[in-house]
């Protein structure tokens, strides 16, 4: 008889569907995501898998992260920003025209009512900024692909787009070289942008007194929170005469 596991150890299983090796790149790519994005004690090592499954066959899981996008709901941002998070995990180059065709895209003008709550707009930015930093990393290793579209997403009339660009130029042995060629595509008034660098959390500077920066006259919340109605037990419901 087997000794039964008593301690906390994790156990390291190949998911069933990895196994079985017969899934389709549709199906490996829906795997492959649940894993990317997983909580718990063994995230890391799911990750891991769908790191391993995603580069398995890199032409192939793209065509499918291709056709997943394509059919995605515009509104779908978690959907959009995972497939583009997972055609990032992929080493090979050919994930480049993906990336670029949602880098480069136009965004949507703002079809939230509310968009300091919620804005369409901040969404849409966020992915395609997602693809930028995915296309600068492929710089960084000298692909002069990838630094070709870094310089077309510099161009961008979104700053967020083009603020990212050019700090995946900048992490680039060709950054001196190419400095002078964004100076004259990036408006004088924004070449601060040079100037931004990428830092830890811990070294950024911190606000010592938060109340400082509050406008003159501003006066806490002093009422009462709100009440938050918790579900009471089936068994515990009044019967009925």
């Amino acid at each position: 008889m087997d000794r039964p596991q008593v301690g906390d150890q994790l156990q390291k299983r190949e998911s069933a569907t990895r196994l079985t090796g017969a899934l389709t790149h549709a199906a490996r790519l829906q795997d492959a995501l649940s894993g990317l994005f997983a909580g718990g004690d063994d995230a890391q090592f799911r990750y891991d898998q769908a790191v391993d499954s995603l580069n398995r066959d890199p032409e192939q899981m793209m065509v499918a992260i291709s056709a997943a996008y394509g059919h995605c709901p515009v509104t779908d941002y978690p959907q959009r920003h995972a497939l583009v998070a997972a055609a990032s995990r992929l080493r090979d180059e050919g994930a480049l025209p993906f990336l670029a065709s949602v880098a480069l895209s136009e965004i949507p003008p703002e079809g939230s009512k509310d968009p300091h709550s919620f804005s369409t707009v901040g969404e849409e930015t966020i992915i395609r900024m997602s693809a930028v930093d995915s296309i600068a990393r492929h710089a960084a290793r000298g692909l002069q692909l990838a630094i070709d579209l870094l310089l077309r997403c510099v161009e961008s009339p979104a700053f967020s787009v083009r603020r990212a660009a050019v700090s995946g130029l900048m992490a680039t042995r060709e950054w001196q070289n190419l400095r002078p060629r964004m100076e004259a595509i990036i408006p004088k008034e924004q070449h601060f942008i040079f100037d931004l660098k990428n830092v830890s959390v811990r070294d950024a500077i911190q606000v010592k007194d938060p109340t400082k920066h509050l406008v003159e006259g501003y006066e806490p919340f002093r009422g009462q929170k709100p009440h938050i109605r918790r579900s009471e037990p089936k068994g515990d419901k009044p019967k009925a005469k």
